[in-house]
């Protein structure tokens, strides 16, 4: 749940929400990384999101959005006091060039120390294992995203760079994204340290017989260096009330 409060010229937003995509992947559907399916607690890459919102546990978050006319400037402030959370600040500006609309930002923040000993069961294996006390650890980074008119739809170029100051990793994420009407595909390069991976997807919206409602299929593949390629397919129902 989420409020927002002001005018066109400038408002706050506060609760649970997603601020500005800085690298949006077109349909809203699953995709498949073939880093986290060999190992579900791994990360690769960086898509400037770690602030944007929507995160579990308690956390606090609010953005301040003004209008300058020629371009619209949102500030996100996250804050969490829980174990593993994340928190820091988010500007991002939006702006249109000529035909192409730009969104660029910038985030900086924390993850905060966990105690561990929290008990998880592993998909892969069916291991039990408590996890591991984590310190506190610092990043920042960058990202932004060029939408352009193509065939009646719109392509994004996506691009994002960030790094771990307190382990000194280096992550960046690159991405074109079409979607034309009710189809869309994507090819995504992830990189963490000298971890890649690539992965593609295509997806196509069907309206749900006469409900209002519409019906996604979606297929992806993802593949990384010295692991398993990774493929599956999905569904997703969407409903706006």
């Amino acid at each position: 749940m989420w409020g927002q409060i002001g005018t066109s010229a400038f408002d706050v937003k506060f609760g649970r929400f997603e601020a500005a995509d800085l690298f949006p992947v077109g349909k809203d559907v699953y995709v498949e990384s073939a880093v986290a399916f060999a190992d579900p607690t791994a990360t690769v890459g960086y898509r400037a999101n770690s602030l944007r919102g929507r995160t579990a546990g308690s956390v606090a978050h609010l953005a301040l959005t003004a209008n300058l006319g020629v371009a619209s400037l949102e500030v996100g402030v996250v804050e969490s006091k829980a174990d593993g959370a994340v928190k820091g600040i988010r500007p991002a500006v939006s702006f249109n060039v000529g035909p192409a609309s730009v969104k660029v930002g910038f985030e900086s923040g924390q993850t905060n120390a966990t105690a561990g000993g929290v008990f998880s069961l592993d998909p892969t294996t069916g291991a039990i294992t408590a996890s591991a006390a984590a310190a506190q650890e610092k990043f920042e980074g960058f990202g932004g995203t060029v939408g352009l008119p193509l065939a009646g739809g719109t392509v994004n170029l996506n691009a994002a760079s960030g790094k771990n100051k307190t382990t000194d990793t280096k992550s960046s994420s690159y991405g074109v994204v079409g979607v034309f009407g009710p189809a869309g595909v994507a090819l995504i390069s992830d990189k963490t340290g000298n971890v890649k991976q690539t992965t593609v997807y295509a997806a196509y919206s069907l309206p749900l017989f006469n409900t209002g409602a519409t019906i996604t299929p979606a297929v992806s593949s993802s593949r990384s260096s010295g692991l398993k390629t990774v493929s599956g397919a999905a569904l997703r129902v969407n409903y706006t009330f």
